[in-house]
C-alpha cells in the first residue's frame, strides 16, 4: 500500500470515529451539554482527518508506517462500535465504554505517528499540540467524571491515564510505532 493510499485509510477512520461521536450526539438529545459534549469529540475527529489531509497533500509522512494487520484490527474495532453506537437505548455508561475503546485503541499513536513530521508557525504547532490525542483523553476522562459515569468506567480511564504515564507509549516489539493495546468492548 502506498503512502498516499494508506492517509487516506487513516483519514476514513477518522472520518469514522467523528461520524461516532455524532451519533452518540443523537442519542442523548435530551441532554443537551452531554449532546454537545459528543459534538465537540466528533468536531476534534473532524481536524484530526483534516490535519492528516493537510500532511497527505504536502508529502509529510511519518515513518514507519502502519501495516495491514494494524489497518485489519482497527477496521474491526470500528465495525463493533458502530454496531453498538446503533443499537437502541444505548446508556450514558456504554457511550463512554464505546469512546473509550476508541480513544484508547492504537488509532490515537497511529495518527500521532503520521502526523509527526507537520512542521510550521507557532499557531500551527500549537494547534496540533491542541488536538494531540493525550488531550482528547483528559477531556474523556474529565466528562466522565462531569456526567457522573459509573465508578468502573472512571476506574478504567483512571487506569490506563496512570499506565499511560509510567509507559509512555512504549514501541510494540518489532516496530518502532507506539503500543497502547486495543481494547474490544465488551
Amino acid at each position: 500500500m502506498i503512502q498516499r493510499q494508506l492517509y487516506d485509510v487513516f483519514v476514513r477512520f477518522e472520518e469514522q470515529s467523528a461520524d461516532l461521536y455524532f451519533d452518540l450526539s443523537s442519542k442523548f438529545a435530551r441532554e443537551p451539554e452531554l449532546s454537545w459534549f459528543w459534538v465537540e469529540m466528533g468536531i476534534r475527529e473532524k481536524q484530526h482527518a483534516g490535519v492528516l489531509l493537510y500532511c497527505q497533500e504536502n508529502g509529510l509522512f511519518g515513518t514507519p508506517l502502519p501495516g495491514c494487520d494494524d489497518i485489519r484490527v482497527l477496521g474491526g474495532l470500528f465495525k463493533d462500535l458502530t454496531r453498538t453506537v446503533g443499537e437502541p437505548g444505548v446508556t450514558i455508561d456504554r457511550a463512554f465504554e464505546v469512546a473509550f475503546a476508541l480513544e484508547s485503541s492504537e488509532i490515537h499513536p497511529i495518527y500521532t505517528n503520521l502526523t509527526r513530521n507537520i512542521d510550521g508557525p507557532q499557531y500551527v504547532t500549537r494547534k496540533e499540540s491542541e488536538l494531540s490525542p493525550e488531550k482528547q483523553f483528559e477531556q474523556l476522562r474529565s466528562a466522565a467524571t462531569r456526567f457522573r459515569v459509573s465508578p468502573s468506567i472512571q476506574k478504567k480511564f483512571a487506569t490506563l491515564a496512570q499506565a499511560r504515564y509510567e509507559t509512555q507509549f512504549v514501541p510494540r516489539p518489532g516496530t518502532n510505532l507506539p503500543f497502547t493495546g486495543s481494547p474490544r468492548i465488551q
